[in-house]
């Protein structure tokens, strides 16, 4: 007969021992690959919602709460720090072309806003009285700030209504009356103003928007000095100045032949 092997009982003991530890580490090995493979899954699940959210949320700004991007979409961005610059409206240009393939950014940044803030500060303002270039400075960054609190406001809305060139014209133009009033135009000498009045190419105050500007800020201060301001530009003379003054006194016209 085959000699059969006899464990010892410590051998036994032992084997037991290992088989039992096997078992016992078992459940938790597989708990553990259970675990694994479901953070996959929930992770696969949060991407996709997050991807899902994404799509959804176009036109709404990243959710800083959640640490989730509610929208891939970039809106406008202040720029606190360019008010009273220059280069403010060529900066709102800037940011708007850095976002928006078409249409093209409203023509007000650069064909109004840029244009004017150029002039003004380099041409006019050595031409003007102590009290006129404080004017000046002032609505300079009034006009600015009028802008930049629209776009804190609703930067989404802000956004929509860049993408409107003519809403977004008569927006910029209805904020130059409250401005020019605001930083003292009202208590101007009638040379001031003549030099103010001449400023704007002719093409620009008879746009409609330009006439109703004209038209607003005029009808708030006639009664203060509206007749000297005319007499002011005619007797300084001058094609410009004849331009202006005939360009006003036909938005006037016009504005109450209505």
């Amino acid at each position: 007969m085959a000699a059969q092997s006899v464990s010892s009982p410590a051998a036994q003991t032992q084997r037991s021992s290992v088989n039992s530890g096997q078992e016992a580490s078992s459940p938790a090995l597989s708990g553990s690959s259970r675990s694994s493979s479901m953070q996959s899954t929930l992770g696969n699940e949060a991407i996709q919602s997050r991807i899902a959210e994404q799509g959804q949320g176009v036109g709404q700004d990243t959710d800083s709460t959640s640490g989730l991007a509610a929208s891939t979409k970039v809106l406008p961005k202040p720029l606190p720090g360019m008010i009273g610059n220059v280069g403010y409206y060529q900066a709102r240009n800037n940011d708007y072309l850095s976002r928006h393939g078409s249409p093209p950014p409203p023509d007000y940044y650069l064909n109004y806003g840029n244009k004017y803030a150029r002039r003004f500060t380099t041409v006019l303002r050595p031409k003007l009285s102590a009290d006129g270039q404080r004017w000046l400075d002032k609505a300079f960054v009034l006009l600015q700030t009028a802008m930049e609190n629209r776009l804190v406001k609703d930067r989404a809305a802000y956004d929509a209504l860049e993408m409107d060139n003519d809403a977004f014209r008569s927006f910029a133009y209805g904020t130059h009356p409250d401005a020019y009033l605001a930083g003292g135009l009202s208590g101007l000498g009638p040379v001031d103003l003549a030099k103010i009045a001449s400023t704007p190419d002719l093409g620009d105050l008879l746009t409609l928007d330009g006439v109703s500007q004209v038209v607003e800020t005029g009808a708030r201060l006639v009664p203060q000095w509206g007749a000297q301001a005319y007499e002011g530009a005619k007797d300084l003379g001058g094609r410009a100045l004849d331009s202006a003054s005939e360009g006003i006194e036909a938005a006037w016209d016009w504005a109450t032949d209505w």
